[in-house]
């Protein structure tokens, strides 16, 4: 089958030699979405892409055993990926809305852009590719590079995939924070040289709004008023 879809499956092999899912060797599979799998196992293989020509089948949100995992045939390939939100918020801990929020992987291509967050600082759902398995070779996609960027500021962070996409990770792909540590929406120090902070709001203070202890500083107002 291609171009086919097969949502919140579970997909057990129980005899001799089954594989929870096959792309079966006497068709072409190409291009094919299995995601949000409810079980994918089999005594040999979980999953099994065998000689025939099978490409561009994609994972999405499923776990299963990675050892079992059987890719053959030097062209074929599979991809494996989860899904990703990102909660953006400024140095005060309060959500910065209209943050353009992008992917680079590890060899510099784009990922995703223009992922850019709501009025409570999330951005929608979207996909990040952990690897693409090709021939029974894994090239993973890690560490990715993301990128929030509001008005002149920009946040960034180093992401590994594989480390989050399970139980017990140190993350969580669906709620992954990107802290702006130059992006204002109250009064306060501004302590870190060569440094552009954004205002997202008008501030007040019954003192001093801002103190500016460091070199090279640029306070962007943004049209708001202190």
């Amino acid at each position: 089958s291609n171009n086919s879809i097969i949502i919140n499956q579970n997909a057990t092999g129980t005899g001799a030699g089954s594989s929870g899912i096959v792309f079966y060797s006497s068709y072409w599979a190409n291009n094919n979405i299995i995601k949000d799998c409810m079980q994918v196992s089999g005594v040999t293989n979980d999953v099994l892409v065998p000689t025939s020509t099978n490409v561009n089948n994609t994972f999405i949100n499923c776990s299963y055993n990675l050892s079992r995992e059987s890719v053959s045939g030097a062209g074929n390939y599979l991809v494996r990926k989860w899904y990703y939100r990102a909660y953006v918020n400024d140095s005060s801990g309060t959500a910065v809305s209209n943050a353009n929020v992008s992917a680079y992987n590890v060899s510099g291509a784009t990922e995703f852009t223009g992922l850019f967050t709501n009025s409570t600082g999330w951005t929608n759902i979207t996909t990040i590719t952990e690897y693409v398995n090709t021939g029974g070779t894994r090239s993973y996609y890690n560490n990715y590079s993301l990128n929030a960027i509001y008005s002149s500021s920009i946040a960034s962070k180093s992401y590994n995939v594989t480390a989050v996409n399970g139980t017990g990770g140190v993350n969580n792909n669906l709620n992954d924070i990107i802290a702006f540590n130059s992006v204002l929406s109250s009064c306060g120090t501004l302590s870190s040289a060569n440094t552009i902070y954004t205002l997202t709001g008008n501030v007040t203070s019954n003192g001093t709004c801002f103190n500016v202890t460091a070199n090279n500083v640029t306070l962007d107002c943004s049209g708001y008023a202190i």
